[in-house]
C-alpha cells in the first residue's frame, strides 16, 4: 500500500503541477491577447471544462495520499521518505489544494455569473485576471516543488535497501 499511493500521489501531482504548468506558459499567454470579453468568455468555458472527474481525481487524491504515504513510511521506518511526504503533503494541501479554493475557485465563481458589457468588461478582467494569475503562478511554482519532494521522497524509500527492494507492507 505505500508504494502503491506514494506512487499514485507522484503521478497525480505530476499531472496537476503539468496542467497548471501548460496553462501558465501557452494558456494564459495566448489568453492575453484576447479583448475582454473573448478573454471572460474563454475562462469561463475553461472552468466549466475543468469540472470533470478526471480533473477533481487528479486534484483531489494528493490530499488523501500524501498524507496516507507520510504515515505508512512512518510507520515502515523510512523516516527520510515519510517526511518528505509530510512536507508534501503540507505543501499540497495548504499551498496549491488550499490555493485554489481560496482564491481561484471564487474567482471562477464570480466570473461564472458575470453579465456585464461594455467598459466594465475592461475592469472586470484585469481584477479578476491580477488575483487569479497571480494565485494561480503560487499554485503552480509550488506544485512542481511537491512534484519534486515526492519524487525525492519515492527515492529516499529505496535508499539503502537490497537490490531495490522495498517494504510494501
Amino acid at each position: 500500500m505505500g508504494l502503491t499511493s506514494s506512487i499514485i500521489s507522484i503521478i497525480t501531482c505530476g499531472l496537476i503541477a503539468g496542467i497548471f504548468f501548460a496553462f501558465s506558459i501557452a494558456i494564459n499567454p495566448a489568453f492575453s491577447k484576447l479583448d475582454d470579453l473573448a478573454y471572460i468568455k474563454a475562462m469561463q468555458h475553461i472552468n466549466e471544462s475543468i469540472q470533470n472527474l478526471l480533473f477533481l481525481a487528479c486534484f483531489l487524491l494528493p490530499c488523501f495520499l500524501l498524507p496516507v504515504s507520510a504515515w505508512l513510511n512512518f510507520k515502515q521506518g523510512a523516516i527520510a521518505a515519510a517526511w518528505l511526504f509530510t512536507i508534501a503533503a503540507l505543501l499540497y494541501i495548504i499551498g496549491v489544494f488550499g490555493l485554489t479554493i481560496a482564491v481561484n475557485v471564487p474567482l471562477n465563481n464570480q466570473l461564472a455569473t458575470l453579465t456585464i458589457h461594455g467598459e466594465q468588461l475592461s475592469i472586470v478582467r484585469h481584477q479578476f485576471s491580477g488575483k487569479w494569475n497571480l494565485a494561480h503562478t503560487w499554485r503552480t511554482a509550488l506544485s512542481i516543488v511537491v512534484f519534486i519532494i515526492n519524487i525525492l521522497a519515492l527515492c529516499a524509500m529505496f535508499k539503502g535497501t537490497p537490490a531495490g527492494v522495498i517494504k510494501t507492507a
